[in-house]
């Protein structure tokens, strides 16, 4: 059932021409990745890029090095181009 707001986001997309863009939960699709995904989470996503918060330098650089894996697997939903991670509190 959709909330009030999904209804109305629509109705003034289309009076305005213009189709929603609904976005994936990134959250549910970075659960994905299992191990990978302990310690962080993502915070954004524009124009392509989805930006992950996580919680030291150390697990930023674990999850660069699984970069090619963690696109792999976020691309077969939704249109990530890069990843931006972010060090601070998750």
């Amino acid at each position: 059932m959709q909330t009030i707001k999904d209804i109305i986001g629509n109705v003034l997309g289309d009076l305005s021409g213009h189709k929603t863009n609904i976005q994936p939960d990134w959250e549910k699709i970075w659960g994905r990745l299992g191990a990978l995904s302990k310690g962080s989470k993502p915070i954004g996503y524009k124009n392509g890029c989805l930006t992950v918060m996580v919680d030291s330098p150390a697990r930023r650089v674990v999850l660069q090095a699984n970069m090619p894996h963690i696109l792999t697997t976020i691309q077969e939903v939704g249109d990530v181009q890069r990843i931006y991670y972010k060090v601070g509190k998750v």
